[in-house]
């Protein structure tokens, strides 16, 4: 029987949050709103732009990805390989352009500079998600920019297992943190781009590394480091 992971209303105003209290799963310092709004413009075409705009530092040196012509349809594949201790697994991720065009675009393009290798998954909720893309492993990090929310009429208030969603510190401040639900995951509303899903076989691996366990010393950190060894395209 597959458990179902609920959140009381009193946990979810702490849930996830590196420093102090806040609602949601949240980039602590990385999503401070950006220095102009950003924007998404998108049509009903095969292309769409995206407006990648400044914001904090980058805690890695990387280049903003390119808004224009971004594609609108289709899918791509990623393998993110996880490693803790002497646990280590694949988790392959299934991107769809079509609901989230502009995060797959700016996912695509950390990954393909490396901005994800050798970084950890910094929080945790036992047994429903981790939380990861962070280079600082503060919850605080970012790649310097941010872009603008891609809510479907479908995303719901319930992340379900297999899903991969963007972190954020409010509405449009998307950088470069995400987080992994491999049980459903209740949060405090539909706030949080759904841009990719897991494979059963991935979900397997997340399962494993959640049997570890959350810190002692953090109730929302994992017992010992979940890293990210590295991100490639399929």
């Amino acid at each position: 029987m597959r458990v179902r992971y609920l959140i009381p209303a009193a946990v979810l105003a702490c849930v996830l949050v590196a420093a102090g209290c806040a609602a949601g799963v949240t980039e602590s310092g990385s999503g401070s709103p950006a220095t102009k709004t950003a924007t998404t413009t998108t049509t009903k075409t095969d292309k769409v732009s995206c407006a990648y705009v400044d914001a904090n530092d980058a805690v890695r040196p990387v280049e903003k990805p390119n808004g224009e012509g971004v594609p609108n349809t289709g899918t791509v594949q990623f393998t993110v390989k996880l490693a803790a201790g002497e646990l280590a697994g694949d988790v392959v991720l299934t991107m769809d352009r079509s609901k989230a065009p502009c995060t797959v675009n700016s996912f695509e393009s950390l990954a393909a500079q490396g901005f994800y290798n050798n970084t950890v998954c910094h929080r945790s909720f036992a047994g429903a998600m981790f939380q990861c893309g962070d280079p600082s492993g503060t919850g605080r990090g970012g790649p310097g920019y941010s872009y603008a929310d891609e809510i479907t009429p479908d995303t719901t208030s319930v992340y379900p297992r297999g899903v991969v969603a963007m972190a954020n510190a409010g509405a449009d401040t998307n950088g470069s943190q995400f987080f992994l639900v491999y049980n459903e995951l209740p949060l405090d509303g539909p706030k949080y781009t759904v841009f990719a899903t897991i494979d059963e076989p991935s979900l397997g691996v997340l399962e494993a590394l959640g049997a570890l366990g959350q810190s002692e010393a953090d109730p929302y950190a994992p017992a010992q480091p979940i890293q990210i060894v590295s991100v490639t395209k399929n």
